[in-house]
């Protein structure tokens, strides 16, 4: 039988540790919605010194707010693919999330001020 106080316990220790290696990571990292808008659930802290955003201003923006417009047409229609990819055969996922960064879609060399970020909103 399952002991689910101790089952509990170690879910909880893993994802401290987790969240701990995200919130010291230099390397931006976030989650977003299962929805076309990919609206900003989380980020942590490297937000800022890479992107000039406090986490606070970009959770709740959509995802697509960071990338010059052109950019972010072209993202979404990647994204609706990767969805469909993730539905037959998630363990091919990372490698279509390196195809789209690999892709030529980057973010602008400098983040849209945030009248940009509220306008997605």
């Amino acid at each position: 039988m399952i002991d689910l106080h101790a089952a509990l316990r170690r879910c909880q220790k893993e994802a401290d540790r987790y969240r701990l290696l995200a919130e010291q990571s230099t390397d931006l990292i976030s989650r977003h919605s299962a929805t076309p808008e990919w609206t900003f659930i989380d980020v942590n802290p490297a937000i800022e010194p890479l992107l000039g955003y406090k986490a606070e201003e970009i959770i709740g923006t959509s995802g697509y707010a960071l990338f010059h417009p052109q950019d972010a047409d072209n993202l979404k229609t990647v994204v609706v693919m990767l969805y469909i990819v993730m539905a037959f055969i998630p363990t091919l996922t990372v490698i279509a999330i390196n195809w789209v960064i690999t892709s030529g879609l980057k973010p602008p060399a400098e983040p849209f001020g945030m009248n940009r970020v509220n306008q997605l909103k």
